[in-house]
């Protein structure tokens, strides 16, 4: 397969990832580009150096990281934000672990506090934004719950 086959240095990675990321915008905790997809639903493509659409986006991110994508291999978007060029968010995985994160609820809403319910079982776990914590770190530390038992609530 090609991509196998296509594969940048990390430093050039990191200079193309920068350059995409002073265009982005902050939305939550993902720094996202507001550069269309190559097709409808689909990802988006980078051109560099001459080369016009040479990757996908999150492939360059993952090469950033000093990762490869081998067969088998796909570039893992934590977030599930397509756009999102936070290198923090981007993981190589293989394409059962990431097509498992689909639909992933990540959080939802303790019915018993102002704190959220972990409901994710992906490692690592999936990352959805939550307002009023700086990042991910933060809100796991400080924004679970941690009395969700079978046992009556005591809060």
């Amino acid at each position: 397969m090609l991509r196998e086959l296509c594969s940048i240095d990390t430093t050039v990675a990191i200079e193309i990832i920068e350059k995409y990321d002073r265009q982005a915008t902050q939305q939550g905790w993902c720094r996202v580009v507001a550069l269309k997809e190559s097709k409808e639903n689909g990802y988006v493509q980078v051109s560099w150096g001459g080369v016009n659409k040479f990757a996908c986006l999150q492939a360059v991110v993952v090469w950033a990281n000093g990762e490869t994508l081998k067969a088998g291999v796909d570039a893992s978007h934590l977030c599930h934000q397509k756009k999102c060029v936070n290198r923090a968010h981007i993981i190589p995985e293989s394409t059962l672990s990431n097509q498992a994160r689909k639909g992933c609820r990540v959080w939802v809403d303790c019915n018993h506090c102002s704190r959220k319910v972990f409901v994710c079982f992906h490692q690592p776990a999936c990352i959805k934004y939550c307002a009023g914590f700086r990042d991910h770190k933060q809100f796991l530390d400080e924004g679970i719950c941690k009395n969700v038992t079978d046992e009556p609530p005591i809060c």
